[in-house]
């Protein structure tokens, strides 16, 4: 029942009223900030995956974000749980590995 609550709350704010193709856009723009950041050492790390935190925002950027197949074919291979995770993620998309 809270998370119904939330999740109506969550609804009427401005975060969810933008439309999924700006969203993706914006998404997109994240993911591309993110990719190729090396550790110090030189090292590829998991910061390339922080682009996923735009899921976490509200239910509805999740959603969307999660039916945007694309958003998911750059597979991550620093982690063989968030590799298969992608992987489930891009359905049928063409990947890059």
């Amino acid at each position: 029942e809270i998370l119904q609550l939330e999740n109506k709350r969550n609804a009427l704010s401005p975060a969810s009223s933008v439309p999924p193709e700006v969203l993706c856009n914006i998404f997109a723009l994240v993911k591309a900030e993110n990719a190729g950041d090396l550790h110090p050492d030189g090292a590829f790390e998991f910061s390339a995956l922080e682009w996923v935190r735009v899921t976490h925002v509200c239910k509805w950027w999740r959603d969307v974000a999660l039916n945007a197949s694309w958003l998911w074919t750059d597979i991550a291979l620093a982690s063989r749980r968030w590799a298969d995770e992608m992987f489930a993620r891009s359905k049928e998309a063409p990947l890059t590995i």
